[in-house]
């Protein structure tokens, strides 16, 4: 928690003790309220800080995915290309045959 939060926290407590010391008194009621309702909402923008941080962060992360899907890809492509043979014309001479009758 940030220090704000902290001495708000500490605020909080303190207006919580003193409601529950006297319920009946309303001033301390409605100090409590709006303790409690200063906490939360630093609470609040505390948090939606973080969460812009980390949604700041999952973009980087994947664009970074993405980049790295794309190299993989490309390399894979291009080892799959190297491991087949090129394919071959129809008629082209292939040389000599592997197997010929002998003495005929």
């Amino acid at each position: 928690m940030s220090a704000s939060v902290d001495q708000l926290a500490g605020a909080l407590g303190a207006a919580r003790a003193a409601h529950e010391k006297r319920p009946d008194n309303l001033r301390l009621e409605s100090a409590f309220h709006a303790a409690r309702a200063a906490f939360l909402e630093a609470t609040l923008k505390e948090r939606e800080e973080e969460l812009r941080i980390e949604r700041r962060r999952m973009a980087g992360l994947r664009a970074e995915l993405a980049r790295l899907t794309r190299d993989f890809k490309a390399r894979a492509a291009a080892l799959i290309r190297k491991a087949r043979p090129e394919p071959r014309r129809r008629g082209e001479d292939l040389g000599a045959p592997l197997f010929e009758r002998v003495g005929e």
